[in-house]
């Protein structure tokens, strides 16, 4: 099956909607709304019809932007990054994880604060990698929201972390957004952060 280009994603989103604007304000009550061809006079002496027009014009931006973002989550290249993503973490491969992510890439794990540059990236993960082995990541309840080179992506993350020095294995599930862009023909996150549910606090 040929895959969807994002003009033609654009193109069909954008007709959708054109649509579905006519539709709208053919239902409207031709008693109640004036539909002369608006000039600037019109608009000017009545300002309600002005108000009315951006009312509508809102809704139909509106729509136009979730359709779209609906039309190429499908085929999102930051779902393909994840994918990486998570072929690299399940394989506890530090360089292929690094990869992933630009050279003035940010992250925010859940156990610093951040860390900013793709050494301090690594070192990072180097740290988490020497201390527990990764297996069974997945990403889950995903969204994706495209908008041309660069996408946006959040939803559910688990895994299970066993120490490297012996232990009981500890399964993990937690929250990602993460930001990603095409950077000389590769997708890679610019920014990164992932969550674990805070525990219930002591009084």
């Amino acid at each position: 099956m040929k895959n969807t280009s994002e003009l033609e994603a654009f193109v069909s989103a954008w007709n959708r909607e054109a649509e579905r604007t006519l539709q709208l304000l053919e239902s409207l009550p031709r008693d109640q709304y004036d539909f002369r061809p608006i000039t600037p006079l019109i608009l000017e002496k009545e300002p309600a019809m002005f108000r009315f027009l951006s009312m509508i014009v809102a809704i139909a931006s509106l729509g136009f932007t979730m359709s779209a973002g609906a039309a190429w989550a499908g085929e999102s290249p930051a779902k393909a990054l994840d994918s990486r993503f998570l072929k690299a973490f399940n394989a506890n491969d530090l360089e292929a994880i690094v990869a992933c992510y630009a050279d003035d890439a940010v992250i925010y794990p859940p156990d610093t604060f951040m860390a900013k540059g793709k050494e301090a990236i690594r070192g990072s993960f180097r740290e988490f990698l020497n201390q527990f082995k990764i297996s069974n990541a997945t990403i889950s309840d995903a969204t994706y929201l495209d908008m041309g080179d660069r996408s946006v992506g959040w939803g559910i993350v688990e895994f299970t972390m066993t120490p490297s020095a012996g232990g009981e294995a500890m399964p993990k599930k937690g929250r990602f957004t993460s930001v990603s862009e095409k950077r000389n023909g590769k997708w890679v996150f610019i920014s990164d952060h992932a969550s674990l549910p805070m525990g219930p606090s002591t009084p």
